[in-house]
């Protein structure tokens, strides 16, 4: 008698169990081309950025080099300043000497 109280409870359960579980397989079923198709729109967003993250190095790496080159021709300049107005200095300390 206790076999078959443990039979009938394992039998209940697995026709319960059962049920639950086809349910469950039906539900994926269902979700699975959504899911697919997520899937492929999230790939697709992926490669997009993947582009859009290489054209930003490629002018992040452009805008270096720019700032770079901007860098060396302005010391340039202020050196090429530098050495100007300090001629032009001596030439007013001398013509104010030569006045005076």
């Amino acid at each position: 008698e206790v076999e078959e109280k443990l039979y009938d409870k394992f039998m209940c359960h697995c026709k319960s169990g059962g049920a639950d579980l086809q349910a469950s397989i039906s539900a994926a079923e269902t979700k699975a081309p959504a899911v697919s198709s997520d899937i492929e729109s999230s790939e697709g967003k992926l490669g997009q950025t993947k582009e859009a993250l290489k054209q930003a190095q490629a002018d992040r790496s452009a805008a270096k080099t720019a700032m770079q080159e901007a860098t060396a021709l302005r010391e340039k300049e202020a050196a090429s300043y530098s050495a100007e107005k300090a001629e032009y200095d001596a030439n007013i300390a001398a013509i104010a000497k030569a006045v005076a």
